[in-house]
């Protein structure tokens, strides 16, 4: 019994990390000892890399199971961070043991919020507007400083193309642009929660939905949209007997802006 629980760590929800998250393990990052959580891209819509005991394998997933109100393999873009009451992180094999090999780089429970029963019909509203900007952003080139590079690197083919568009001398173009600005722009985040809770003697029920809007922050056709629906209802006639049902609807939609966007604004004189 010791090992196991040493292995287990709760997290909830008055615990959970506080600013604007799009997933709800962004919760988590920095609140669990040894659980790494990042974003692999700029995307609105980039997936996270969820690593939890380490590199296991070197062809499969590393990513731990998620379970979501006791469903294993639980898609995390159908609940919305705000639905969520805690989550359980199962780090060490005998904790996971029961999940069999789908446990094997570890396993996330989540649990979602639920009504309460003999409770008053609650309408609850939870919503934020934010702004996200780029951080450590990389410091270009002057012109000056640009055309001396190419100069030492004997290509000077790009710096005279430049120069016959946009004037200039002595090889060094008359333009000085700062390219990633150009293509960067603070990217607006706002998320909106209605849910109604309540119950009687024998039942309780949860309804809510959820609208997630967030733009990226390349200046292109780069967002993401989410709209969720969740109703979650328990009913007990019987102490001895006790019924459930959890429906989750989600729908969303995403553009994701090319990555060559970067690369190419990196070498533009």
């Amino acid at each position: 019994k010791e090992e196991i629980t040493s292995s287990i760590t709760r997290v909830s929800s008055d615990e959970f990390l506080q600013g604007s998250v799009s997933n709800p393990l962004q919760l988590l990052q920095g609140k669990v000892a040894g659980l790494g959580i990042s974003k692999t891209s700029g995307n609105p819509s980039g997936e996270l890399s969820i690593m939890l005991r380490g590199i296991s394998t070197l062809a499969a997933s590393s990513a731990p199971l998620i379970v979501i109100d006791g469903v294993a393999g639980g898609s995390l873009n159908a609940i919305s961070p705000e639905d969520i009451e805690s989550i359980d992180v199962l780090k060490d094999g005998s904790a996971a043991a029961i999940y069999g090999t789908r446990g094997t780089n570890g396993v996330i429970i989540i649990t979602t919020k639920q009504g309460k029963f003999n409770q008053k019909a609650k309408i609850s509203y939870d919503g934020y507007v934010g702004v996200q900007t780029v951080t450590n952003m990389l410091d270009m080139a002057s012109s000056s400083e640009y055309a001396t590079m190419m100069k030492e690197r004997g290509d000077t083919d790009i710096l005279q193309k430049s120069i016959d568009y946009w004037g200039g001398n002595d090889l060094v173009p008359a333009t000085d642009t700062d390219w990633y600005d150009q293509i960067t722009r603070n990217a607006i985040i706002h998320s909106h929660s209605l849910d109604i809770t309540g119950g009687t003697e024998k039942a309780a029920y949860v309804v809510g939905v959820n609208y997630l809007y967030q733009e990226g922050i390349m200046k292109a056709k780069s967002d993401f949209e989410r709209i969720n629906v969740r109703t979650k209802a328990d009913y007990q006639p019987w102490k001895w007997l006790k019924m459930g049902a959890n429906v989750i609807m989600s729908h969303s939609e995403r553009n994701s802006a090319s990555n060559s966007a970067w690369e190419r604004a990196y070498y533009a004189p």
